[in-house]
């Protein structure tokens, strides 16, 4: 079985809705697979133009996944609202290259910025990582125990 890592950047949003009543919006990107957030991105206050620069590193099994890229207004004593999703397959990223995809956004206007590289691991690296993520994970659960 082949065993893959993919390296993604979320850069940008550009020409996103405005959701906000000061007609500004404050956006934040989920990544989705299968139903299962992967990585959120910060919020960025009072922009249409939100610049992210936000890398995260996603293990797969399988190249055929398909990820989503969910955007929201973040809305403090309400609901956030949201602004529209766009997707690609993982196939699609070519082998040891860096990707960049525009991905237009269905609900609304505007589009988000992502680079993508993928390469194959073995599986006792997938492992590895997945141990270091589990420490990390208990660590900052530790953290957020005791504040």
């Amino acid at each position: 079985m082949e065993y893959f890592k993919v390296d993604i950047k979320i850069v940008c949003g550009r020409g996103l809705a405005a959701k906000d009543a000061l007609g500004r919006s404050d956006p934040y990107v989920q990544v989705m697979r299968e139903g299962n957030q992967l990585y959120k991105t910060a919020v960025k206050t009072n922009t249409l133009n939100p610049d992210w620069n936000e890398q995260f590193v996603v293990h797969l099994r399988k190249k055929e996944a398909e990820l989503t890229f969910k955007v929201f207004d973040y809305d403090i004593s309400s609901p956030d609202d949201f602004m529209g999703e766009a997707s690609f397959s993982v196939s699609d990223i070519k082998l040891y290259e860096s990707n960049e995809f525009h991905l237009e956004l269905s609900f609304d206007h505007g589009y988000i910025v992502v680079r993508a590289c993928i390469e194959m691991e073995s599986r006792e690296e997938q492992l590895k990582e997945k141990f270091i993520h589990k420490i990390r994970d208990k660590k900052e659960a530790s953290k957020e125990q005791y504040n």
